[in-house]
């Protein structure tokens, strides 16, 4: 018995100081912490044993449930990225914008439930939400129709592009240009019903080069290839996340000169308790699955088991408040597509904010 309980203390230990370190590591840039950025990929299950931890010594009365409870603390403010609780603004349908994000897979995925087209079933779940604009990633080019949207802005070149369409006037775009990669990023700046305008961004970060099939055959591998096979894979995870790096900073730094309030919706292949997802965030915009969303988010199917948080809508917090957040679930690609539902924050009540920020 006192051997079991050194074993559990160890592990909660480990587990606990792992958690920490994820959190605490996810505020420097990969290239200053080699191979150690790969490890935000196990946040949501260090969470949740933390959690479980935490739980199995309160109910004991045992101090080692500070192991734990400490750990979470150290990433209290990032704990809603893991698993929200519903929530949102009431909802003023006039005053409103709704935005769709989908990783499309170039419409290469054939549905197993009913055999249409992957472009065909992934437009009719998108019209289902009846979206304001819609943002693709991995788009291919006369795959769809999308001509319900008047306005669209499509990455200039390449096959598999980043796409936003709107149904408001698009007055400006531009590009990324990422170096040394087809991944992109592309805006468009709207001009919505009133006037007012926003910068909408469709991206694209750095492809890990990591396929589902390869991450879901681990289970089956002896120790001696998984040792192997893992080894390969953390030197890909590792040089993914550094290329991501400059390309945060990049989105970063057009986000901070752009002229209008930002609404950032991709694929960022990677995790929220990560530097990309930090750096995009910044102070100003807001996770809309972490305000008015609920469960995990997963919305990396093609990898089973595991919820995998990877493609976002983050918007402007002073512009706009999330009302609603689903998940797009189906199986017409690798990813699960997002939507959020935005209200407007009157332009007297943003004066209001943005003079209350600028106190001392």
């Amino acid at each position: 018995m006192l051997i079991i309980n050194w074993v559990i203390k160890t592990v909660n230990l480990l587990c606990a100081l792992a958690l920490a370190a994820v959190f605490l590591c996810s505020h420097f840039p990969p290239e200053s912490l080699p191979y150690i950025s790969v490890a935000g990929l196990l946040a949501p299950f260090l969470i949740i044993v933390n959690v479980l931890f935490a739980l199995f010594w309160v109910i004991r009365l045992k101090p080692f449930a500070l192991y734990s409870i400490l750990a979470l603390v150290v990433g209290w403010g990032q704990l809603g990225y893991a698993f929200a609780l519903g929530g949102g603004e009431k909802v003023s349908q006039a005053d409103t914008l709704r935005i769709v994000s989908y990783n499309v897979h170039a419409f290469s995925y054939k549905s197993k439930e009913t055999g249409e087209s992957p472009a065909e079933k992934i437009v009719r779940e998108v019209a289902r939400y009846a979206p304001d604009v819609v943002c693709f990633q991995e788009y291919a080019r006369g795959k769809c129709d999308m001509s319900a949207y008047r306005y669209s802005y499509v990455q200039p070149h390449g096959w598999y592009c980043d796409a936003v369409f709107s149904k408001y006037p698009i007055v400006g775009t531009g590009n990324l240009d990422f170096p040394r990669t087809q991944n992109n990023a592309v805006y468009a700046d709207i001009r919505l019903p009133g006037g007012r305008m926003v910068r909408v961004y469709s991206v694209h970060l750095q492809s890990l080069g990591i396929s589902a099939d390869e991450v879901n055959e681990l289970t089956s591998l002896s120790s001696d290839q998984l040792k192997d096979r893992a080894k390969g894979l953390l030197g890909r995870l590792n040089t993914g996340f550094v290329r991501q790096q400059s390309q945060v900073e990049a989105l970063r730094a057009s986000i901070d000169a752009s002229p209008y309030p930002c609404i950032v919706a991709g694929d960022f292949n990677n995790t929220p308790f990560s530097y990309a997802f930090l750096t995009i965030a910044g102070d100003d915009l807001t996770d809309a699955f972490s305000q008015a969303g609920f469960g995990f988010g997963r919305t990396f199917r093609a990898i089973k088991l595991y919820p995998l948080r990877i493609d976002f809508i983050l918007a402007d917090e002073q512009t706009f408040r999330p009302a609603k957040f689903s998940t797009l679930r189906s199986d017409a690609s690798d990813h699960n597509g997002i939507t959020a539902l935005l209200t407007l924050v009157s332009a007297d009540q943003e004066d209001k904010t943005a003079s209350e920020d600028d106190k001392p």
